[in-house]
Order: structure tokens, then C-alpha cells, then sequence
């Protein structure tokens, strides 16, 4: 938790560890466990804002809470597992508000009137929308009746802002930017639509349109260095009012000095405040939602691409955060798209990367297990709630959303000799789910690939032409990937979330169970051999920024930091005198680094200025093969760097948009590539 300065009466203080030795002492775990856990698990330790870093505090009660939360999972909707009967909860509830005043009581009983079970029946849901191109970030006027939502039509280049009336097949464009205008959100008082409209310089522009007719308004510019992640994996809507439609909730920073958190922007001065910003290391804050009685705002915090959770603060009269932001859960996965059923209650999205997303509820004052909802189906993101003030949940309620299905496949091009032309690409593995990151093994005989087929992200192996395809690992749940093969073919090295950060792990070729290469704090991911099989590359945030380290297979010693200066996934030359990595963000733009080998020289030098992502290379002995990033509209393409002549030539286009994973045969004879074959984004609505 951030630092905290919370007072306490004496009663609590009574409650209180004051001492990383009290408090593992109280979890019956060791110090350095409990230290771990804060860093991966968001154990609610506090810290004195005055003291060192290692003075801190915790509330028995919160690691209580921590520890619940912890234990359980998911609970299906409509199961009698709920350890508290809902009387018991409700008066519970109705007595901690009677002191609160008139809002609280309120409150409360917009909160019991959510938390009636709505059973396992099933959702109704139909199209909201069905047009060609990209509906996506849909939002609800107060009534109901109608959404806004962003499009980017089949023939367009960028994403307009529409609204519809529900029931009715014509939609009404409201907004005709050069730029891409996305995530509207209509005012409570249903009088305004805000978005955000991108700019080309890291930064995007807060804008407010009438929600009839009338010129926009730009209220501010705000910065956004992640706008690239954020658009690819879909965490939830980024603009979010205040009940009382004077202001408005972004993530973003004032300037590229200032920390990424969430602003409070006002609507009739466009003067922005800090409400929360995110301490080194701690991920960035993004999907702001804030309750219904303007008591509470809902993040998801995102600790890197495929992780996130979603956390709590609570809010005073003024929306300035009152105390610690709470995590509210635990699932180690992306977890996305938090909107309120009613005071007390948040719905939201989780699952693997590449794989379906469930819907569950929660509630805040009683965190514990989230209920599993009825299922939305695949490529659920992006959710919003017509919720009626005062009437029980998914009554007369309408849950909107995002269905985007995207279909990775991975593509084969062959060359009959090493200055002749490639061929025409072909399908080559495929599945109904997400294939891709192919590799092939040094001697040629086997291709590792990654794939959601078996309903979570495991390592499989196939032979060079695709057949014979075998399940390697069987976690079953935590993202794994990142496979890379060994010098003699025999084992293959990845990482895999299974403790909760990303660890390394080594397996047979044949199969069997993994080993396990890390355990630390941090984050190692990404990993790949040495040219002589004996060290491991790896991408590490253990120092508090993104570089490529190196380890002995065996273990023996400690790992050795290679790059100083910002890196992402690395690989040796084949003669072993040059480290290649990526740099930049993780889902693209890149750029490609060579480093020696001999760590003590610190040359870092850029080779190439643009690739589509962290993974989109691959050395072979006469040269790198890589994928650049594509400029606006233009088709991807497969491009040579020889090393004999320093140029650069194109080898093929690509028709599609590519994905993670570039696999070169070490002649050089044999290209494998992912391709995005499908990406459908249509908005649904659910009700009952």
C-alpha cells in the first residue's frame, strides 16, 4: 500500500502491528513472506510517511480481510457458500450506517436492494449494434433509452463518437476528428458526452459534446504514454463522471514529469486535480469508476500487460481520496472493467489473457468471494450498467458491452534458397482459439508454439510441418509463455505466473514436469538460451526498472544484470559475442538494442528503429529477420538485415494484422508468423 498517515483512536491502535516482525509473526509466515506478499499479492501494509521506508503498519482486521480473500475463489452465482446469511449481512450493513447520516441510510438501502441473488439464470442478449468495423466503450443515457459509443467503420481510419436510441437500427455521429475519439460517457444529468480524442504526441485531448446538438468543447490535455497496451487489451472505459455531473475522472498525467494516476478534471473550468497517483513499480491506474452515491471510486490497477486487479478508495464530499486505496481482488490475471450495480456492489471482468473473461460481483464491504455471473460469452470488455436508482439488481437493469473476438493463427512462407523469393504465405496452425509465438527448434525437427486451445495459455509442440501437435505444460490457469528452445532441441525455457509474479521455468521436449529457475519478488519473464546452452536471458524489473539479465541453467549463481538503460525480450548471436534485444513498450511500437556479450563493456547500441512489438525478431547467423511496426494504415511486412552488408531488405508483405511471435529455420528457408485473422467488435446488451 502507499504511504499512509491515517490517524487512529486508541481502540484501533490497540488492533495495530507496528513492525514487519509483528506482522508476519500474526500471518505465522516469515518476514521475508510477508514482505513478498506485499510487493505480489497487495498485502494492506502501511507505511509512515515520515520514517524510513521499512516503518510500517498493519490492522489486523485488513490482513483478516487479506487472508479471506486470499483462501477463497470465485463463488458461482446463486451457491448457498456465502458464509454470511444475507439478514445477517444487511442489518449489518443498516447498522454501520445509522451514524452516517442521511446519505449513508441511503445508501444502505441502495445496497440492499442490490444485493438480492439474482440466480443462475441466464442472461438475454442480443446485438446492440452489428455494423461493419469496430463498435466498442458503449455508454447509457441516465434514462436508458440510448448510448454513445465509439466506431471506426469499415473504409474509416479513425473511431467517431455515435449515439443510438436502444431498439432502433440508426445510429447519429456526433463527432468528426481527424483523431481517434473514444470512450464517451454521458453525464448523470444526461445534459453532456465526454471523450478522449488521441493525439500523435502522447497525449490525448478531454472533450464535451451537448448530448443533443452543439458545438464541442475541449476542456484539457492530459498525458498518456500507454495508449498502446491500453487499446489492445481492453481494461475498461477511461473517462467516468462524478453523480453530480460537474466533473469528470481520467487516467493520465498532467505532463510526462508527473506520475501516471487519476485526475479530477472540472467541467466548467477544465482545472485538473490529482486524485491518486501511482508510486513507482505499483502499475498504472486506469478504468475509473465512481459509485452511485459518490462515496467510493473503483480502478483496475494493471501491474503489467496481463495482469490487473481492481481496487477501492474511498471518497469524501470533495472526491479528494479519504485514506488507502483497498485491493478488492485477487485473481492474478486481467481483471477489468469495474461498474457499480449499486452502492455497495461492483460488477467486473476476469480472465487469461487470449482466453474468455467472466463476469463475477463483489462487494466492497464485505470483499471475500466474488460471485460468478452468468456468462457473457467470448470476448466480453468493456462493460456499462442501466441500473433504475432504488430497483433490485438486473431487474429492469441493462448491461451493455464490448464482444470482441479476435482469431490468431499462425502463417508459414518458405524460400527455396537464401537470395531467392519467398513464396505465398499459408495457413499453417490453427484453432478455434488463439495460436501464436512460434519457434522452431535448432536442429529444425519441432516447432514450439503457445495456445488458448485447451481453455488457458499453454506451451505446445508440434513437428516442422505442423502435425503431431502435443500439449507441453498443464498449469491451467496462470499465463504461460514465452517459450525458447535449448542449443540441442532437448528442453525448452518460459515463464509462467503460477506463484503470482512471473517465474522461469525449464521443461523436457518430451514433456514431464517443469523446474523451476526462479523465486523471486519480481517479475522474470521473457526468457531465452546462450549460445552455448549455459546461461538464460530474462527480462527483470528486480531493480526497479525493465532490463535483460542472465542466469546459469543451473542455478549456481546469482544473475547478472546485462542491460542499463531500458530492455525487453533478448537473444544471443549464434557465435556468442552479441546479446540483440527489444526495447521500448511491450505491445509495440519497439526498437531493437545489441549489447557485448562481455557485460563489463555497457555498449548499447540501436540496430533497428521500429518493431511491431517485443517479440517480432529473430537472429539467424547471416542476418535478423524482424517485423516492423506498421506506419498508420500500411500492411505489416517481414524484413532482412544482413549482417554482411548492413541492409535492409523487405521480404514479404503481410495482408493482416500480425501478433506476438516471429520463427526463422537457422537457413533462414523457413518463416513462421502470427496473424490476426479475425477481429470482430460489435456492442451486445444483456438483460434478463
Amino acid at each position: 500500500m502507499a504511504d499512509s498517515t491515517n490517524p487512529t483512536d486508541g481502540a484501533a491502535s490497540c488492533e495495530r502491528l507496528d513492525s514487519w516482525k509483528e506482522i508476519a509473526a500474526y500471518l505465522k509466515r516469515t518476514e521475508r513472506t510477508a514482505r513478498r506478499w506485499e510487493k505480489t499479492e497487495a498485502l494492506p501494509v502501511c507505511r509512515h510517511t515520515h520514517a524510513k521506508r521499512d516503518s510500517v503498519y498493519a490492522y489486523r482486521a485488513d490482513l483478516d480481510a487479506w487472508s479471506r480473500a486470499r483462501r477463497t475463489g470465485p463463488v458461482a452465482e446463486g451457491s448457498s457458500a456465502n458464509p454470511e446469511s444475507k439478514d445477517r449481512r444487511n442489518k449489518r450493513l443498516a447498522i454501520g450506517g445509522a451514524s452516517a447520516g442521511a446519505i449513508a441510510i441511503a445508501a444502505i438501502i441502495l445496497s440492499q436492494a442490490g444485493v438480492r441473488d439474482i440466480g443462475p439464470e441466464p442472461f438475454k442478449i442480443v446485438p446492440l449494434t452489428s455494423y461493419s468495423g469496430y463498435e466498442r466503450y458503449s455508454s447509457f443515457s441516465p434514462d436508458g433509452s440510448k448510448v454513445a459509443f465509439s466506431w471506426k467503420g469499415d473504409g474509416s481510419d479513425t473511431f467517431h463518437i455515435y449515439t443510438k436510441t436502444i431498439g432502433r437500427d440508426v445510429p447519429v455521429q456526433r463527432t468528426h476528428s481527424a483523431a481517434d475519439d473514444l470512450s464517451p460517457a454521458w453525464s448523470p444529468d444526461g445534459r453532456f458526452i465526454a471523450f478522449l480524442r488521441s493525439r500523435p504526441d502522447e497525449r490525448a485531448d478531454l472533450v464535451l459534446i451537448p448530448a443533443s446538438v452543439g458545438p464541442e468543447q475541449r476542456l484539457t490535455s492530459i498525458f498518456r504514454p500507454d495508449s498502446a497496451p491500453s487499446s489492445l487489451i481492453l481494461f475498461g472505459h477511461d473517462v467516468a463522471w462524478t453523480p453530480d455531473s460537474k466533473s469528470l475522472i481520467v487516467p493520465g498525467g498532467v505532463s510526462a514529469e508527473q506520475p501516471f494516476g487519476l485526475l479530477l478534471v472540472s467541467i466548467e473550468t477544465g482545472t485538473i486535480r490529482n486524485l491518486l497517483s501511482s508510486a513507482p513499480k505499483s502499475g498504472l491506474y486506469l478504468a475509473p469508476s465512481v459509485s452511485p452515491d459518490g462515496r467510493h471510486l473503483a480502478f483496475v490497477r494493471r501491474t503489467d500487460f496481463t495482469v490487473s486487479e481492481i481496487w477501492v478508495n474511498t471518497l469524501l464530499r470533495d472526491f479528494t481520496p479519504h485514506g488507502e486505496a483497498r485491493r478488492l481482488t485477487y485473481e492474478n490475471r486481467l481483471t477489468t472493467s469495474p461498474v457499480w450495480g449499486n452502492a455497495d456492489e461492483i460488477l467486473f471482468l476476469s480472465g487469461e489473457l487470449g482466453a474468455e473473461a467472466s463476469l463475477y460481483r463483489l462487494s466492497i464491504s464485505d470483499p471475500g468471494k466474488p460471485r460468478a455471473m452468468p456468462s457473457l460469452g467470448e470476448g466480453a470488455a468493456f462493460l456499462s450498467l442501466y441500473q433504475p436508482l432504488g430497483e433490485p439488481f438486473m431487474v429492469r437493469s441493462r448491461l451493455a458491452y464490448t464482444r470482441a473476438i479476435k482469431d490468431h493463427n499462425i502463417w508459414r512462407i518458405e524460400s527455396d534458397a537464401p537470395d531467392a523469393l519467398f513464396g505465398p504465405p499459408r495457413l499453417f496452425i490453427t484453432s478455434t482459439r488463439t495460436d501464436f509465438n512460434p519457434q522452431f527448434s535448432p536442429d529444425g525437427s519441432r516447432i514450439a508454439f503457445e495456445s488458448t486451445r485447451s481453455g488457458s495459455m499453454e506451451i505446445w509442440v508440434a513437428n516442422s510441418d505442423g502435425s503431431t501437435e502435443m500439449q507441453l505444460t498443464h498449469f491451467g490457469g496462470p499465463l504461460t509463455g514465452a517459450a525458447r528452445w535449448s542449443p540441442d532441441s532437448q528442453q525448452i525455457v518460459f515463464n509462467s505466473r503460477l506463484g503470482g509474479q512471473a517465474d522461469l521455468y525449464v521443461i523436457s521436449a518430451k514433456g514431464g514436469e517443469p523446474r523451476r529457475l526462479t523465486d523471486d519478488t519480481s517479475n522474470e519473464d521473457l526468457p531465452s538460451w546462450s549460445s552455448d546452452g549455459r546461461w538464460v536471458y530474462f527480462h527483470s524489473d528486480r531493480n526497479g526498472s525493465s532490463q535483460v539479465w542472465k542466469m546459469p541453467i543451473t542455478g549456481e549463481q546469482e544473475p547478472i544484470q546485462v542491460t542499463h538503460a531500458g530492455a525487453l525480450a533478448a537473444l544471443e548471436s549464434l557465435d556468442g559475442n552479441f546479446v540483440y534485444y527489444s526495447k521500448g513498450k511491450a505491445l509495440g511500437p519497439a526498437t531493437l538494442w545489441r549489447a557485448s556479450t562481455d557485460v563489463a563493456k555497457r555498449d548499447e547500441t540501436q540496430v533497428l528503429e521500429s518493431l511491431a512489438d517485443w517479440s517480432t525478431f529473430n537472429v539467424v547467423a547471416h542476418g535478423i529477420y524482424f517485423i516492423p511496426y506498421p506506419q498508420a494504415e500500411a500492411k505489416s511486412s517481414i524484413n532482412f538485415l544482413s549482417f554482411a552488408d548492413g541492409k535492409t531488405r523487405r521480404i514479404a508483405d503481410i495482408e493482416k494484422p500480425v501478433s506476438v511471435g516471429l520463427g526463422v529455420s537457422r537457413d533462414g528457408l523457413v518463416i513462421l508468423y502470427t496473424q490476426v485473422d479475425r477481429d470482430d467488435n460489435d456492442l451486445m446488451l444483456a438483460s434478463r
